[in-house]
């Protein structure tokens, strides 16, 4: 069951108290077919906990909507046949409603109430299926378009490989993992091809020695733990096939609007998981290259869901500027192609770094609750 609340994102089910310290009874909300959203009694503006009682034999996404603009202060899904549910919600003054969304009915919206008090929270306008259409295509467009330059220098790379020229080779390599980094929002349609282009050699039998170690991170481990280059051609070869068919396959992609919304932060998450901590890393020191190019990978997919957000998150004029911040400052880090290891920061700017990602994550994690689809009939 998931919940979505505006503002914390997030609800908080713990009964009210009363001045006194005495525990309230918090107003009962039914949730049925033929009876939804009555017994919301006892209204006030400011926060407050309601139950959610479903007296039905279906169950029913829950929505409490502004009945001026039907936009969604809370939407709780799945409250089962039976089920009793506090939920805790923040009403400013205004005229509110329930809407119980039912798999076969359709939509029940019960009867208006009016809550006396100043402006709260405003809620959010329902995103559909419909509306993610375009920002999918859009990025679609883009990840194709990103495929040309990554086959271009994986063939440079393999080549750089089979010169014997390890300087190149490092270079090569480079530049080529970013421009897969850069990708970052499509990785869930790629499949066991993102494995063997980008797979770590975590929980494989043999470590860095498995012969399920592949792509790029194994050419990193070759190519910085000297392992001679002719050894690598064939890791060269196997990597460019593996990229090719990627870009092959690429108009086939299937990118669903709810792995876009989500690896909107999920991308900065996982650099702070794996790069940041140096997890990643099979000798390098490109962490923070990675990480940039991660940020441009977030820039990416945040650009088409934009005129989505515009309106439905305040925080928006926030995210921008954070993600420029962290561009500029892992670029310090970077020159001519050459950039400073993880491990030569200084404690300052290891912590400068991490709270500038930490900042930009938090900013980006309501994202995918408020593009997320909702029924409304």
């Amino acid at each position: 069951m998931s919940r979505f609340a505006v503002g914390a994102l997030g609800l908080v089910t713990i009964a009210g108290c009363s001045a006194s310290g005495r525990a309230e009874e918090p107003p009962a909300v039914s949730v049925a077919a033929n009876d939804c959203g009555t017994g919301w009694t006892a209204l006030r503006a400011g926060a407050q906990t309601v139950v959610l009682r479903n007296t039905g034999g279906l169950a029913a996404d829950v929505q409490f909507i502004d009945v001026a603009t039907d936009k969604v202060l809370v939407d709780v899904e799945g409250v089962g046949s039976g089920a009793t549910l506090p939920i805790r919600l923040d009403l400013g003054g205004g005229r509110y409603a329930v809407r119980c969304v039912f798999d076969g009915l359709g939509a029940v919206t019960g009867p208006t109430v009016r809550v006396e008090g100043p402006a709260g929270p405003t809620g959010v306008k329902p995103v559909t299926r419909a509306d993610l259409v375009a920002p999918v295509q859009a990025y679609q467009a883009s990840v194709a378009a990103g495929m040309a330059p990554l086959v271009t220098d994986t063939e440079a790379l393999r080549a750089a490989v089979a010169s014997g020229d390890r300087d190149r080779a490092r270079a090569a390599w480079l530049t080529a993992l970013l421009d897969y980094q850069r990708l970052g929002a499509a990785y869930g349609a790629f499949g066991d091809l993102d494995s063997a282009i980008n797979g770590l050699p975590g929980g494989l039998a043999e470590g860095v020695h498995d012969p399920e170690f592949t792509g790029f991170r194994r050419l990193e481990y070759g190519l910085w733990h000297d392992e001679p280059l002719p050894a690598l051609g064939p890791v060269a070869d196997a990597l460019l096939r593996s990229v090719t068919a990627l870009r092959d396959q690429s108009p086939e992609l299937a990118i669903d609007g709810l792995d876009l919304t989500r690896r909107v932060h999920e991308i900065l998450e996982d650099t702070s998981r794996f790069e940041l901590t140096g997890e990643s890393d099979q000798g390098s020191g490109s962490a923070l290259a990675v990480a940039r190019a991660q940020v441009q990978a977030t820039q990416a997919a945040l650009e088409p869901l934009v005129p989505l957000l515009a309106g439905r998150y305040a925080a928006l004029p926030q995210v921008d500027p954070a993600l420029r911040r962290l561009a500029d400052d892992l670029d310090t880090f970077g020159h001519n192609g050459v950039w400073t290891p993880l491990t030569a920061l200084d404690h300052t700017q290891r912590q400068r770094i991490n709270a500038e990602v930490g900042n930009a994550v938090e900013l980006l994690a309501p994202i995918a609750a408020i593009c997320e689809p909702r029924r409304t009939s």
